[in-house]
């Protein structure tokens, strides 16, 4: 794999920049006219700015930019087929480049998540909606084609419940295709559900394999533990163990009161080790889909986003969970909005803490 990166400007400014200003100031620090820059700023189209550099070039490059205002993103080299970028002419290095406009953005560096305000968690969900509003007919059947796909593998003993774990980033990775292909005026159509199967496939079914297996060791861990420490509360050996399951099968009621602190601590454990977990899988399919990372480096990368925003992921659960509510009270008929609602304000957090935009 190349070592290698380019710098893209999506063809944005971040909030709040002027356009003249931002010419003037990426005309002075890479010698390029005034006039081609404010072309390059009006066009609003993806372009290359810089390619063939090493990561830590790439990055400084990325703040210097970000100090101008423009939005920009860091891509490996080997994914990226563009026309040759603008030559950038600097009479210094990157680093040593002139910044007179500070700026509070953090590098839009996907190995670099932004830390975002709480308010942004509600944010993700109003954008999600918009998706949603914008293509309902799309949402709706895509919606009712995932809810038939688990009810259908829901049926299958054991194995069902491996497949629905397996493909279920592939679903979403190719969701968070077509929300890129809306987002540029593509039309939404039934097979960008399926897109992920043409697309990075293995890798987006590695992170459903690596949740599973992570899974099962949260689930391990827990019952060694929780044997361990009902044997250390009760005295119990194993002849006397055993007889207390059986009890607790014909009546769970006193066993479950007697043992109530040692399940108190199991519940707060099992909570302990699967938030991280979901941290590391929430991103994942969309890092992996449209960035082309590794589903090691993308549930990293996960992960770390989201323990920088752990204060609107805070606001974001809970109004998820209230609107969940609300959708399963007409006969669970409201998840066919609220299910596309989520799956596309993931793609919302996704621009807002990797790509450093929510538009």
């Amino acid at each position: 794999m190349s070592d290698l990166y380019t710098v893209i400007f999506s063809g944005r400014l971040l909030p709040g920049v002027d356009a003249q200003q931002a010419a003037r100031e990426f005309s002075q620090t890479f010698k390029v006219p005034e006039e081609k820059a404010r072309q390059l700023i009006a066009a609003g189209q993806e372009k290359t700015l810089k390619q063939e550099v090493t990561l830590a070039s790439a990055e400084r490059y990325c703040e210097v930019l970000t100090d101008i205002g423009f939005e920009v993103r860091v891509v490996p080299l080997a994914t990226v087929t563009a026309p040759p970028p603008i030559p950038l002419n600097m009479d210094k290095s990157p680093s040593a480049a002139p910044r007179p406009m500070a700026r509070e953005a953090s590098i839009p560096l996907r190995t670099v998540p932004a830390s975002v305000p709480i308010g942004h968690g509600w944010l993700w969900i109003v954008r999600g909606f918009e998706a949603f509003r914008r293509a309902p007919g799309f949402w709706i059947g895509a919606a009712l084609i995932l809810m038939c796909i688990n009810i259908l593998l829901s049926l299958v003993p054991l194995f069902g419940g491996v497949m629905s774990t397996l493909i279920s980033p592939v679903l979403i990775g190719g969701l968070m295709l077509g929300m890129r292909d809306q987002q540029q005026g593509i039309k939404l159509r039934i097979e960008h559900l399926f897109a992920g199967f043409s697309h990075q496939t293995g890798n987006l079914a590695a992170i459903g394999g690596l949740y599973l297996l992570a899974s099962l060791a949260i689930g391990i861990v827990v019952a060694v533990i929780g044997m361990l420490l009902v044997v250390g509360s009760t005295g119990l050996n194993s002849v006397e163990l055993y007889e207390l399951m059986h009890q607790l099968e014909q009546n769970p009621e006193a066993i479950i009161s007697q043992l109530a602190p040692v399940m108190l601590f199991l519940l707060l454990l099992i909570f302990g080790l699967l938030v991280p977990l979901l941290m590391a899988y929430w991103f994942a399919p969309a890092l992996v889909a449209l960035d082309q990372l590794g589903p090691l480096t993308a549930m990293g990368l996960s992960f770390k986003g989201c323990l920088r925003n752990l204060s609107p992921f805070l606001l974001y659960g809970l109004v998820s969970t209230v609107l969940m509510i609300v959708a399963m009270i007409p006969f669970f008929l409201g998840l066919v909005v609220f299910v596309p609602v989520i799956i596309a304000s993931i793609h919302a957090a996704y621009q807002d803490i990797f790509q450093h935009s929510v538009a």
